[in-house]
């Protein structure tokens, strides 16, 4: 004889129980629809109506205890959503019309439900979020609201793609990476306050580091802020071409090179004292000092001899 045991089959009580009809759209952060259950309301046509109502029932148990039960009665029954799968945090947006699997516990008046992927195209706008732990503790419950998950959420509720990490397995840095496509901008940023956007619409590219140092592209303007030194090395040149130069310098301007050359049609013009040293002055030019020219100008008391002439005339 077969041991007893052997033939005895054991069955959860958690169990497929109807496929459902979503009787209106899911909203948006809730894990709970309401669903008309098709195979226990075959004389049904189309998507049920919210008209549930949820009866205390107050009585005794076999013991003589009291008891209150909550039983739902109507067309529509609450269900809440159970994921078939790992790391998907958020459950699909279903609509009014969509088909569901429905399960129930044993014989109790709680409903759960899971997506078929039968109706599809009845979707608009959907948020999903995956999560992947991000903590190596294994001995402890982790919530994935609380910035200790690896996440990303794609949503067209609010038109952006974002992503991020956590930092309990030894990472060195959070980033945060957001595709705002309402918007119309990519932005990186990091928990040490270094950032990249890329702005389309505005036309806007730039970089920002921790210490405040700045390359930016804006429109028909750039701009660079370096707040301690900016370099610029070119192993053969360095061509600047402009309609406009300006440069400023508070405490002073070195030049240091082995020729120097300037060309200057309109002339130079300087304000303030000119010193040189180190060499000769050549000029194939005339020179002209205090309105007096060095080749044409003529001195005053000129006399023979020894003696020595007067000033130049001006």
């Amino acid at each position: 004889m077969a041991d007893k045991h052997t033939s005895t089959q054991h069955v959860s009580i958690f169990k497929p129980y109807s496929v459902g009809l979503v009787a209106s759209p899911k909203p948006t952060n809730s894990k709970i629809i309401q669903v008309t259950l098709r195979e226990t309301m075959p004389y049904m046509s189309g998507s049920g109506e919210l008209d549930s109502q949820v009866v205390n029932y107050n009585g005794k148990d076999k013991a003589g205890n009291a008891v209150t039960t909550k039983v739902v009665t109507g067309n529509t029954v609450p269900a809440t959503w159970v994921p078939f799968g790992s790391n998907r945090l958020t459950p699909p947006d279903v609509r009014d019309g969509e088909k569901v699997m429905v399960y129930r516990a044993g014989d109790e008046d709680e409903y759960y439900w899971s997506e078929l992927g039968l109706d599809d195209g009845l979707r608009r706008l959907e948020t999903i979020v995956i999560g992947l732990s991000g903590s190596p503790q294994t001995r402890s419950n982790v919530d994935p609201a609380d910035g200790s998950w690896y996440f990303i959420e794609w949503s067209s509720h609010q038109k952006h793609l974002l992503m991020s990490n956590s930092k309990l397995n030894g990472e060195v840095v959070q980033y945060t990476v957001k595709f705002d496509y309402g918007q119309g901008t990519i932005g990186v940023s990091d928990d040490l306050e270094n950032s990249f956007l890329f702005d389309s619409i505005n036309r806007v590219f730039q970089f920002i580091n921790q210490d405040k140092c700045l390359v930016q592209m804006n429109q028909q303007n750039i701009n660079i802020l370096a707040q301690d030194t900016l370099s610029l090395s070119a192993v053969n040149a360095i061509n600047l071409l402009t309609n406009k130069l300006s440069i400023t310098a508070n405490s002073s301007v070195g030049i240091t090179t082995n020729t120097f050359e300037a060309t200057a049609p309109g002339g130079f013009t300087f304000n303030g004292p000119i010193r040189h040293t180190g060499g000769n002055l050549v000029s194939d030019g005339d020179g002209i000092f205090g309105g007096v020219s060095v080749q044409r100008h003529e001195h005053t008391k000129v006399q023979n001899g020894g003696d020595v002439s007067g000033p130049p005339v001006q």
